[in-house]
């Protein structure tokens, strides 16, 4: 599941970070004629337009407006977050991490920038601290399905299913009509040994959906438990 789910100068080190948050800050606030508070709503405005290309799948784009919100206010966290996803959607692993220590630095309590620490460490394969950053966020944000669901792929990944499956739980729990997430909830309990909820969690995809794309797939799972056939 992706996230909300570039280039850029990246940070390289606490100290230097500083001094150029310092400096662009002060040239920020020299360039806008309207002063700090027209340039922060200004950096606010490119942030979300950011957002809503990197949810359209635009990333060269989302990047950009992103770059300009921090130009516009190098304190803003969440530029830096989104900047972050950016270079992770490019593979470009350690400036992405760089610049999610710099939204961490600005804003502690930041969910976001944990769960994209999260998806940068997972394509690491640094499973542990990659669990480390989904449950940070998921603290900070009870309700934060794509952590959830990210955290129960990582599960998976360390071969612990039993916290996969209480994952996609909490996934379901916010997301109750989404019938994909109980077949994959199903293909969890059937890789743990329980058909009977996989069974139910199959039976509940059919209640939900009518799409072949779900329907098909969930019938014949049905039908292999109810022969006897674990997949």
């Amino acid at each position: 599941m992706a996230d909300h789910r570039y280039g850029g100068v990246a940070r390289r080190a606490a100290a230097s970070l500083a001094v150029v948050l310092g400096l662009v800050a002060l040239s920020a606030m020299a360039g806008c004629g309207g002063g700090p508070r027209a340039a922060e709503a200004e950096a606010q405005r490119e942030y979300q337009k950011g957002r809503v290309l990197q949810e359209k799948g635009n990333m060269s784009r989302a990047g950009d407006a992103y770059n300009e919100a921090l130009r516009l206010n190098p304190r803003l966290a969440e530029a830096y977050a989104g900047r972050a996803y950016v270079l992770y959607a490019y593979r470009n692993l350690p400036p992405a991490l760089e610049n999610l220590v710099a939204a961490t630095k600005l804003d502690p309590d930041l969910a976001l920038a944990y769960h994209y620490r999260g998806l940068v460490y997972s394509a690491m394969q640094d499973i542990d601290r990659a669990i480390l950053n989904y449950t940070k966020a998921i603290e900070l944000d009870p309700a934060y399905t794509e952590a959830y669901y990210n955290r129960a792929a990582a599960g998976v990944a360390n071969q612990d299913i039993a916290a996969a499956i209480d994952d996609m739980s909490a996934v379901i729990g916010l997301e109750p009509l989404e019938p994909r997430y109980y077949m994959e909830r199903a293909q969890l309990r059937l890789r743990d040994g329980d058909a009977d909820g996989a069974a139910l969690d199959l039976e509940q995809v059919l209640a939900l959906t009518q799409q072949e794309v779900w329907v098909l797939p969930a019938k014949q799972l049905l039908a292999n438990i109810r022969r006897g056939e674990m997949p």
